[in-house]
C-alpha cells in the first residue's frame, strides 16, 4: 500500500539553484527540482509509477501539479519554472505543501475528429 507524501517545501525559481548549468540547461523545463528524500520515499514504497507532485500555496488556494526534472535539490526546497510560480502566485521563499500525486493508469483512448474534413 502506498502511503501519503506529504511535506512543506520553500520554493524557489530554478535560477536560484545552486547548480547554475542545471538553471541555464531547464530555463524552459516545465518540470520541478526536488529533494532526494523524495526519491528515497518513493523507492522505500516500491512505487513503480510516474512521479507527479501537487504543489499547493496556501493564499492563493491553488494548485498545480507537475512532475520531476531531477532530485538535487537541497533538502527543504523545491526549485519550479518562473512562469508556474507567476502563474500561481508563488514568490521566491515561499511555503508550499507538495504531496505525491497517484494518477490511475490509463486503460483505453478513445480519438474523434473535430470536424468531418479530417
Amino acid at each position: 500500500m502506498i502511503q501519503c507524501i506529504m511535506r512543506q517545501l520553500q520554493a524557489y525559481s530554478l535560477a536560484c539553484h545552486p547548480n547554475a548549468d542545471l538553471a541555464t540547461k531547464n530555463k524552459c523545463s516545465k518540470k520541478a527540482v526536488f529533494p532526494g528524500s523524495f526519491l528515497q520515499d518513493m523507492i522505500d514504497q516500491n512505487n513503480d509509477t510516474r512521479m507527479i507532485y501537487a504543489i499547493s500555496n496556501s493564499p492563493a488556494h491553488a494548485c498545480l501539479h507537475i512532475g520531476v526534472e531531477e532530485y538535487s535539490a537541497m533538502e527543504g526546497h523545491v526549485y519550479l519554472p518562473k512562469e508556474y510560480m507567476d502563474l500561481y502566485f508563488i514568490q521566491d521563499g515561499d511555503t508550499v505543501d507538495v504531496e505525491a500525486v497517484f494518477p490511475p493508469k490509463a486503460t483505453k483512448i478513445v480519438v474523434q475528429p473535430s470536424s468531418k474534413s479530417f
